[in-house]
């Protein structure tokens, strides 16, 4: 459920980046966009929730959900998404193969069909500088009035670090969001929001104080939210409790590591 974006709390941050985000690939010709934050604040999610939402008839889409990759596999692997088909390094094996079965798929699938290639590329923190640069070039395949690749980074803080010894790519950013951590309020409606997900009713399961012990307990960052609450409500069962409150919140803490 950590990457449905049915299950998705409006967290103003989020949202925020989400709209700006849908509006530059929509666009297409504003440039790169640029979303990071810490470990656990739903980049995953919010990636998720912007491949759902991009529109069809003038985008397509590749997602790269990991970025230990160099560029001429994450080549093979963009050309291996467009292809419907899993390729390997004997099918392409230089990166003059690659890059040339790259410009005649994205010409003929793409362009020819209206649209322009939106690589969503999660992780974006862990690629080398020569890859981040080389993915920014790809931004140069482009006519007079329009852009025909459009890259979104995802990534830890540490992404902009990398940005910033890259001024030709920093340059081509055209939209940059930072997630929060939840505030108390946001991390209350959190819990509860994911509880109706899952057809529970707040009331009835949850104790007054337990969602302050939690925001307490996990800084406001929705994965340590979701797994505090996971080993209270596992602990609170155990216990044959029908409800969960803060002590819960402290068995589950010693549970999980620090």
């Amino acid at each position: 459920e950590l990457r449905d974006p049915a299950a998705m709390f409006p967290i103003d941050s989020q949202q925020r980046a989400l709209a700006g985000l849908i509006h530059l690939i929509e666009d297409g010709n504003t440039g790169c966009g640029l979303l990071t934050g810490p470990v656990g604040l739903g980049k995953t999610l919010l990636r998720s929730a912007l491949h759902q939402a991009v529109w069809v008839e003038r985008c397509a889409v590749v997602a790269i959900e990991s970025g230990l990759l160099g560029f001429d596999d994450l080549m093979l692997e963009i050309v291996s998404q467009m292809r419907g088909e899993r390729l390997t390094a004997s099918d392409l094996p230089g990166r003059y193969e690659r890059l040339a079965a790259f410009k005649e798929m994205l010409a003929t699938d793409v362009v020819e069909t209206g649209r322009h290639l939106v690589l969503l590329l999660d992780d974006a923190d862990q690629f080398d500088l020569q890859t981040l640069e080389a993915l920014g070039a790809l931004t140069n395949l482009a006519s007079d009035a329009q852009a025909f690749v459009v890259p979104v980074l995802f990534g830890q803080p540490a992404l902009r670090q990398k940005l910033a010894r890259l001024p030709s790519l920093r340059q081509r950013i055209g939209a940059q969001y930072s997630l929060t951590t939840l505030s108390a309020q946001e991390c209350a409606g959190y819990i509860e929001h994911r509880l109706r997900h899952f057809a529970l009713d707040p009331a009835a399961v949850l104790l007054p104080g337990f969602s302050d012990a939690v925001h307490a307990a996990s800084g406001g960052a929705p994965r340590a939210i979701n797994a505090l609450c996971r080993q209270a409500l596992r602990h609170a069962a155990v216990e044959g409790r029908d409800r969960v409150g803060a002590s819960c919140v402290e068995s589950a803490r010693a549970r999980l590591p620090d």
